[in-house]
């Protein structure tokens, strides 16, 4: 939500192109455009990663996404909300996270064929177990520990975490890198 020029506060995607948006210190400038009216100091650093605050006076430009420190001003919206720098950003960063690497990719390949199997073994071992034996309770609990040693969630699970981890630290300091395979190349690079 955010607050129109006659004070009336509406839903961000009901903006259209040219209205007017308020934004006092402490708010997020929630649409792309242009400073019509007044002066403030914005922190711009979700976006570009410099910590260094903006002064924003008539005729700067506005960005969606950065926070209002200090002053008032009013932004003519520029773009629509689907185009607006925000939302361009949050969909590169899912697209980024979405992105399979090579590790990934073979750990799954790895997981669909060790997964059946290792299933497949914990319920022979408790059919002859128990058929040979009578004892279901003692068999049962001894294909529940293989299946548990067995299990490759670890390996499924920490695949993607440093790949994740560095997409994620990268965009806080404003840098977008485009999935999990580029993260696994950089290891690999000696000179920059």
């Amino acid at each position: 939500k955010c607050t129109i020029a006659n004070g009336q506060v509406v839903a961000v995607d009901s903006l259209d192109v040219g209205d007017v948006v308020i934004y006092k210190a402490g708010e997020m400038i929630s649409m792309d455009g242009k400073v019509i009216k007044g002066e403030g100091v914005v922190d711009e650093g979700a976006l570009t990663g410099e910590a260094k605050p903006i002064t924003k006076e008539i005729g700067s430009q506005a960005y969606s996404g950065t926070v209002m420190q200090d002053g008032y001003i009013e932004v003519e919206v520029t773009e629509l909300p689907e185009n607006s720098t925000v939302r361009k950003l949050q969909q590169t960063i899912l697209e980024a996270q979405a992105g399979r690497g090579q590790v990934m990719t073979l750990v799954d390949e790895f997981a669909a064929h060790w997964t059946p199997a290792v299933i497949l073994c914990a319920m022979v071992v408790f059919f002859i177990a128990y058929v040979c034996t009578d004892d279901w309770k003692k068999w049962l609990s001894r294909s529940l520990a293989i299946l548990v040693l067995a299990c490759p969630c670890s390996i499924i699970v920490s695949a993607p975490i440093p790949c994740v981890i560095g997409i994620a630290s990268a965009a806080q300091k404003g840098v977008i890198i485009k999935g999990s395979s580029v993260v696994e190349a950089a290891g690999e690079i000696d000179v920059v």
